[in-house]
């Protein structure tokens, strides 16, 4: 990612989850030196605080700006982002506290007038692809162009009002030319800040506090400009800076961070400053910071050799080796009855005998069940006595139904229950 004076800024794809490989332009010299025609950047200027980079084209592709400041900053100070592509004005936006000093930007707001109604349209960042019957990208036809580049100016602020909205007329997809395009993206929702103000400079509107821009070019114009190598492998393994005398196959820049989310995570470097430096972003009434060591640390800019890199996975020829067995731990000698015997025996502490750890603690649950006496049921039987009583006790029920049937049956004698005929 490419920071000048405390500002981060990166381009990003749809292909990539890092931010899009950045290639350092060659000296002046070596394109003299050969009697190439043509003028390229320069990597930086530290007068008009501007640094440039090349970029691989993807056709077809989306891509997107990430962006983050270095503190400290003084809470009343913000920063004023300024988008152009090939010279023209896109989009602006601004970052301070409320954002956490760092965000991402994704498209333009443009005005379309539909069903009679103003609406407020999304336009995306995206590389054109090759022409009809074309293999190839060509949408930058010299290499040495210096127009055809995103262009990221910043500008410090300390103050902003806000005013009635400004918009503009959507423009036509290929408006921009040289291989880019502004494709719809659909009604912007009710969610998205439609706001606008005006912000009090600091720095002059000609010369911003910093300028990035990223000349993108096809595959073959960075061969041409002696950016890669035909064999398409990245040098970035080399540790030499970039000179005339090793730029036979040049190094692309490394890549400074990696984006999750919405956010940009850099690497193990301090993100605090700790001197004046041309890569340091100390505004004025900031306070300053003092190493413990008393070296100023200076952020690295892209010039000399970059910090180093270590990939996470390993190559595919590296099979990894099984995990070792954990070794058991040795088990505790017991005692013998034959141990008083051998000289090397095994023999406690006093204080910690062998036999005190087989005796097992009583349970009190076991004491108190065991304590509780419940008395015995009692044993149902029969005896001869209840036997008889049983016995009696049915013949006297039986008795006087008898009688009562006798009785019945002496007086049906002399008076006949039935009409007689």
């Amino acid at each position: 990612m490419p920071t000048h004076r405390g500002v981060s800024v990166a381009l990003c794809s749809q292909w990539e989850a890092q931010p899009m490989a950045e290639y350092e332009p060659i000296p002046q010299d070596y394109y003299d030196n050969l009697n190439i025609p043509g003028v390229v950047p320069q990597h930086i200027n530290e007068e008009t605080a501007t640094r440039c980079v090349y970029v691989l084209v993807q056709p077809r592709c989306q891509f997107w700006l990430t962006y983050s400041i270095a503190p400290p900053v003084p809470e009343e100070q913000g920063f004023l982002f300024k988008l152009y592509i090939n010279n023209a004005p896109i989009v602006n936006w601004s970052c301070g506290k409320d954002e956490d000093w760092y965000g991402t930007t994704m498209f333009g707001l443009y005005e379309k007038d539909q069903d009679g109604k103003k609406r407020y349209e999304k336009r995306m960042f995206f590389f054109t692809g090759p022409g009809n019957g074309e293999d190839t990208w060509k949408g930058v036809t010299d290499p040495f162009d210096m127009d055809a580049c995103v262009e990221v100016r910043v500008h410090r602020t300390h103050g902003r009002m806000r005013i009635p909205r400004e918009s503009k007329q959507a423009p036509g997809n290929d408006a921009l030319g040289k291989g880019m395009d502004l494709t719809p993206g659909g009604r912007a929702r009710s969610d998205i800040p439609k706001r606008f103000y005006k912000f009090a400079l600091i720095d002059p509107i000609d010369q911003p506090f910093v300028t990035f821009r990223w000349f993108y070019r096809s595959k073959e114009q960075m061969e041409y400009l002696g950016l890669v190598d035909r064999s398409d492998k990245p040098a970035s393994s080399r540790d030499e800076p970039a000179t005339p005398e090793n730029l036979s196959s040049p190094r692309p820049l490394a890549r400074w961070g990696r984006r999750v989310g919405d956010k940009v995570f850099r690497t193990n470097r301090s993100r605090t400053p700790t001197s004046q430096h041309a890569d340091h972003y100390i505004p004025k009434g900031a306070p300053r910071t003092d190493g413990s060591d008393g070296s100023p640390k200076a952020r690295h800019s892209g010039g000399g050799t970059p910090p180093q890199f270590h990939r996470l996975s390993g190559p595919p020829s590296l099979k990894p080796s099984p995990p070792k067995q954990r070794s058991q731990l040795p088990s505790i000698p017991m005692k013998h009855d034959d141990d008083e015997l051998s000289p090397a025996a095994y023999r406690p502490h006093p204080a910690y005998p062998v036999d005190e750890w087989t005796v097992t603690t009583p349970s009190p649950v076991k004491s108190i069940r065991d304590g509780i006496s419940t008395p015995p049921l009692r044993r149902r039987g029969i005896s001869a006595t209840t036997l008889m009583n049983v016995v009696s006790n049915a013949l006297k029920r039986r008795t006087p139904g008898a009688e009562s049937e006798d009785g019945g049956s002496r007086k049906a004698s002399g008076n006949t229950p039935y009409p007689t005929l």
